[in-house]
């Protein structure tokens, strides 16, 4: 296949990936949260792998150490996370939403269902499934290659 930056997928999934971001902490900001995309990936992650390391919160959000660490510090100073120490291993931290960390993540995930359904407009399902399933094979194929 041949190489053309207009039309690559980093270019165009990077590009779908900052206009839902972008778009979403609209949502949230008109309807009065000061929430941006990596707190709303965050409160995500946590939702469905509750009590996660940084290290494993980083590698899903693709950001480095203290990037997490500056992200993680504001949600547990805001009352939305807290660190709790690994019953396993002291030397590390486990992240835990909060109570108050889940009754936000309920009130946002309607806008957030909002900016999809907005995104998917007008898309056959069919069609959007097709797509979501070869991107879930590349960022595979990709995350293998990584971790070699």
């Amino acid at each position: 296949m041949e190489y053309s930056f207009k039309g690559s997928l980093g270019r165009i999934s990077s590009q779908v990936s900052r206009d839902l971001g972008r778009h979403l902490e609209n949502k949230f900001r008109q309807a009065g949260y000061a929430v941006n995309n990596y707190q709303w990936a965050v409160l995500s992650y946590l939702t469905e792998h509750p009590r996660s390391c940084q290290k494993d919160i980083g590698h899903f959000l693709g950001a480095d150490k203290v990037m997490v660490k500056r992200i993680i510090d504001g949600m547990e100073q805001e009352g939305y996370l807290v660190r709790e120490e690994d019953v396993h291993d002291k030397r590390f931290n486990q992240v835990a939403i909060t109570d108050q960390g889940n009754e936000l993540f309920k009130k946002l995930e309607l806008y957030a269902a909002e900016v999809l359904t907005e995104a998917y407009r007008d898309i056959p399902r069919v069609s959007l499934h097709q797509c979501l399933d070869t991107l879930r094979e590349i960022s595979d194929n990709l995350d293998k290659l990584l971790r070699r």
